[in-house]
């Protein structure tokens, strides 16, 4: 790896520089696997920190409507999102767009009825699933009843 992409900038984090390419940061993670390539728990748990540590890096803080991203339409969660649509009762797919360079959230959602939620032990109005792709979410609601 040459050093030029040893670092790379992310137009997503105002300007701060992102190392988890270099080769010293590549090390470090090799030398959490004992001989073999096994994981002891200690290194188990420093690799789940790792992961969540990158997680939150490219974790979008805001989430738009697909094709809004109005200020109007800016919501912190998919769940607000899938609440600015104001669906009605019945299965739908939902597309929602991240404030990052990840991929859009495609979403089957079921907004329940009156007697549905009659039925449930809870107060939601709608559950959702997330979906890889949108063939993925698009084929799963095709095969609901």
């Amino acid at each position: 790896m040459t050093e030029a992409i040893s670092s790379f900038r992310h137009p997503r984090f105002h300007g701060d520089t992102v190392k988890a390419l270099s080769p010293t940061y590549i090390q470090e993670m090799r030398a959490h696997t004992d001989e073999g390539g096994q994981l002891s728990h200690r290194n188990g748990m420093d690799l789940l920190a790792e992961v969540e540590r990158l997680q939150k890096m490219v974790q979008p803080q805001w989430f738009y409507p697909e094709g809004d991203t109005s200020s109007d339409a800016c919501c912190e969660s998919v769940n607000d999102v899938i609440d600015y649509y104001d669906l009605s009762p019945g299965k739908h797919y939902v597309i929602v767009e991240c404030a990052t360079q990840l991929p859009d959230v495609h979403c089957v959602v079921h907004v329940f009825n009156d007697e549905e939620k009659a039925a449930r032990d809870d107060d939601e109005n709608w559950q959702y699933v997330e979906y890889p792709s949108a063939a993925d979410a698009k084929t799963a609601l095709e095969a609901q009843p």
